[in-house]
């Protein structure tokens, strides 16, 4: 066996490890230490109650027109999913949009190929870090990615403010064509979110439901980094030149002209991977990680603590 095929045979084995040692149950701590409990909120009164079960009123999705983008409340209620009302865990975060998902350094500006972000326009940020407590089936996996989508179309507005203000004090007046390509590019080298899963079976379910949330936002990109798959596919992915890791919608804009020409594929707008894959990535890819450095959300799942210790210094 060489040498590359055991390291993928050991991994696959930690992974294997981790698994078994998450559907033993692992525990969320029931205390946290006061510094800890300065940074986080934790969320967890009447979670265990059935979601989407009500007729509130103001728990309708719709209610949340003019906190989230319309590409996604449109994935959330008419396709590809049609959810009307928000669960209990879901109408604890939602609300909190869009002031959850702005950075206190967010500088506001369209985005190329996005319309109907006015609703970021004048909110004052207030990110959080947000320890929430659910159990199964409650909705939790959508209630973190709307956030995420959210602060990925913050980020890239922040981007484009930031690169057409240079432009201009430079003399320099930016097409929107240039300015598409220089977001295209900042997506590519840059992650949105990172979410790590303690499975892969977990890992896949998150990045299908990303990929359904994001199906109306062209062009983005959920990539998957799973141990026990193709490490070359991944990075193939990774790289943006195809592979099986990942999940891709077909950009448009201005009109359905395409999008300026770049290699189709290599987004990193949400990232969801297993620890060991990960870990391995990180330390055998040069440059791997330099594509986290600007990457402010870490959504890490408790049952994670299964052996694996994750630090990404960038």
């Amino acid at each position: 066996m060489s040498s590359e095929a055991e390291a993928e045979a050991l991994l696959l084995r930690e992974e294997e490890e981790a698994e078994a040692a998450f559907a033993e149950g692992l525990q969320v701590p029931e205390k946290l230490t006061a510094e800890e409990d300065e940074l986080v909120d934790v969320l967890e009164e009447g979670l265990e109650d059935s979601p989407r079960t009500t007729s509130d009123p103001s728990l309708a999705f719709t209610t949340l027109s003019s906190s989230i983008h319309p590409n996604t409340l449109k994935a959330v209620t008419v396709a590809p999913f049609q959810h009307t009302h928000m669960s209990p865990v879901q109408a604890k975060i939602l609300p909190m949009l869009p002031g959850l998902a702005l950075s206190r350094d967010h500088v506001h500006h369209n985005v190329a190929g996005e319309t109907g972000l006015e609703y970021m326009k004048g909110v004052d940020p207030v990110p959080k870090d947000l320890l929430v407590k659910a159990k199964t089936g409650t909705g939790k996996t959508m209630a973190f990615l709307i956030p995420s989508i959210e602060a990925r179309l913050a980020q890239l507005s922040s981007h484009t403010a930031t690169t057409v203000t240079a432009a201009t004090q430079a003399g320099t007046t930016l097409s929107p064509a240039e300015i598409a390509l220089a977001e295209a590019t900042y997506a590519r080298e840059n992650v949105g979110t990172l979410i790590i899963s303690p499975t892969r079976e977990l890992a896949t379910q998150i990045a299908v439901e990303a990929q359904n949330l994001t199906s109306h936002h062209k062009g983005w990109q959920v990539q998957v980094l799973l141990g026990g798959e193709s490490k070359r596919m991944q990075l193939a992915s990774w790289h943006g030149d195809g592979g099986s890791g990942r999940y891709i919608n077909d950009r448009r804009g201005n009109g359905g002209a395409r999008m300026p020409s770049i290699k189709p594929g290599g987004r990193k707008d949400i990232v969801v991977a297993t620890p060991g894959r990960l870990l391995d990535l990180i330390n055998s890819e040069n440059g791997f990680k330099d594509a986290f450095k600007s990457c402010r959300l870490v959504r890490l799942l408790f049952s994670l603590f299964c052996g694996h210790k994750i630090g990404i210094n960038v």
